[in-house]
């Protein structure tokens, strides 16, 4: 798809629907065939355990960056694959790693990690988390996951940096992706 076309689908479909149809999206730019991403999701579900639902996102899923600042800029090699994982069970795991860490240091930390912490929360409170938002690098959860993300690193295409969150639902999921896609549409006007 050509950057022309991929803006006017966006100033013309509802930024939910987009969403919802690239969640879905097998045939994602950073893959060579639909059989190659199904391989690269299920070395995910296998990662991270369970029978989540993955998905790629971001420039390798829809080719072009929803950022405009960036130009929409088109996928290359510089350009990372981020990938939602909606499993309540790792949703809850991480948002309790997390919480763990609020109650243990919220009254020794200053200002500025605080203001981390409430923003963080707030994600959490829209459904989505990221065990690399925790605190320190020594803790185990959040030592786990980085590792995992880089063993994934080493057998996405191209070997790029792989950056993941877990979602609650598909719903929250959906509602987060829409978000990108809002920004784009209204910059587009």
């Amino acid at each position: 798809m050509e950057k022309s076309q991929f803006l006017s689908e966006i100033s013309t479909r509802s930024a939910r629907d987009l969403a919802t149809f690239y969640l879905a999206n097998q045939e994602c730019e950073a893959f060579d065939s639909a059989e190659h991403y199904q391989w690269f999701t299920g070395l995910v579900q296998n990662e991270v355990g369970g029978s989540p639902q993955v998905a790629v996102v971001g420039t390798g899923n829809w080719k072009y960056s929803l950022n405009p600042n960036k130009g929409f800029k088109l996928f290359d090699d510089k350009s990372d694959i981020d990938v939602a994982v909606i499993s309540p069970e790792m949703f809850h795991l991480t948002w309790d790693a997390l919480r763990k860490v609020h109650r243990d240091t919220w009254y020794a930390v200053g200002k500025h990690a605080k203001e981390v912490l409430l923003r963080n929360g707030e994600n959490v409170y829209c459904g989505f988390v990221s065990p690399k938002w925790i605190p320190g690098p020594t803790n185990s959860f959040r030592y786990k996951h980085i590792s995992m993300l880089n063993r994934l690193s080493n057998r996405s295409p191209g070997s790029r940096e792989v950056k993941m969150m877990f979602f609650k639902s598909t719903i929250e999921a959906i509602d987060y992706y829409r978000r990108g896609f809002e920004v784009a549409k209204w910059s587009i006007k």
